[in-house]
């Protein structure tokens, strides 16, 4: 085969079918690349996530085990006290967790607060199924 023959087999044939497969590989190359970053985020998220709840639960006992179970034991736990010791619970979590996991929920979830609270309420009906 002649060197003619070669250039223009290349220039007919495999150059034709580079151009045509490189927008194919990009595309690939850019569908990866956001799976990985997508995977990432969700790692980050869990891991914030893993920390919140542990920060929750922690706080909950705690304030369980020095503020509710005093008060209770005394007769003076009702609506008020109540009231103080889910925001002991909340201060609690929060300052444990960080800024960052309080971020991550936000980003995720809207309200970090929200989901705080909620995960509070869960966690303190736990305690008293846990108790019983």
């Amino acid at each position: 085969m002649s060197n003619e023959t070669l250039n223009l087999i290349i220039t007919a044939i495999i150059v034709p079918t580079l151009a045509a497969l490189v927008p194919l590989l990009i595309a690939f190359l850019e569908q990866k690349r956001n799976e990985i970053k997508q995977s990432i985020r969700n790692e980050n998220l869990n891991k914030y996530i893993d920390i919140a709840e542990d920060a929750i639960s922690t706080a909950v006992v705690s304030v369980f085990q020095t503020y509710v179970e005093a008060l209770k034991k005394q007769g003076q736990w009702n609506e008020q006290t109540a009231e103080i010791a889910f925001a002991e619970a909340r201060n609690k979590a929060i300052a444990v967790m960080g800024e960052k996991a309080k971020e991550a929920l936000s980003a995720a979830f809207g309200d970090a607060v929200l989901w705080i609270d909620n995960k509070i309420e869960m966690y303190v009906q736990l305690n008293k199924t846990c108790q019983l």
